[in-house]
């Protein structure tokens, strides 16, 4: 099974802030899932490290 990571786990891996992280997936930039209701977001780790992958590619910052 898939390892989901917790916001804060998130926000440690990729240097950005919670509120950052909750604005990309509002805007759906980066891809999360519900878990236990809509309120509570999961990141799949494998996405996580494709989107980090994807910023590294991009030449503009994917966060305004």
């Amino acid at each position: 099974m898939e390892r989901l990571l917790r916001i804060p786990e998130v926000a440690e891996r990729t240097a950005l802030s919670r509120t950052t992280i909750y604005e990309l997936i509002a805007r759906g930039d980066m891809p999360s899932v519900a878990v236990g209701g809509t309120r509570t977001r999961r990141i799949r780790e494998s996405d996580l490290d494709a989107w980090i992958r994807g910023q590294a590619q991009s030449p503009s910052p994917a966060v305004a």
